[in-house]
């Protein structure tokens, strides 16, 4: 199994935003919030389902993860930029394959989003179709150790 954590900081407390699995039977991204089970997995045979509370909806289907291709989002979350207003989830430096830290103090807005997207191995070309969305990217954070590719994003979340 790969896991993977998003981390926020604002330079005096750690907190755990997103966490992140991938393990043979699908990929699974959910939100870090005491005694709140949000998550959303995409299961090796393509369906995807969205969990609250134990309670689990399909939501789609798409290509299962061995023929997985080109570029998809999976999960779509935000967080307060002030992270003392996040959940009480502190980071406890526990081994991972990998962690997005992220400082909040280099972010104006006062939400930070996160997405997630799978990319077909080596397809680095399809990562600048990410840019025509209306959203200004302010971090990419790309994981190779499993396939499809995982690819996390955050961006600033405006009011428009």
């Amino acid at each position: 199994m790969v896991h993977i954590e998003v981390v926020a900081t604002d330079g005096t407390m750690q907190k755990r935003v997103l966490w992140l699995d991938m393990q043979e039977n699908g990929i699974y991204a959910g939100l870090c919030r005491e005694n709140i089970d949000v998550h959303i997995s995409y299961h090796a045979d393509g369906n995807v389902f969205q969990t609250v509370m134990g309670k689990s909806e399909k939501i789609t289907s798409g290509l299962p993860l061995k023929d997985f291709r080109h570029i998809s989002a999976i999960a779509s979350f935000a967080f307060p930029s002030d992270i003392s207003q996040v959940s009480d989830v502190s980071y406890d430096l526990k081994q991972l394959n990998g962690v997005v830290y992220v400082d909040s103090r280099s972010f104006s807005s006062n939400h930070i989003g996160c997405n997630v997207i799978l990319l077909e191995p080596k397809r680095f070309d399809l990562i600048n179709s990410l840019f025509t969305f209306p959203v200004l990217i302010s971090e990419l954070h790309l994981f190779t150790k499993f396939k499809p590719w995982v690819l996390i994003y955050l961006y600033e979340v405006t009011n428009r």
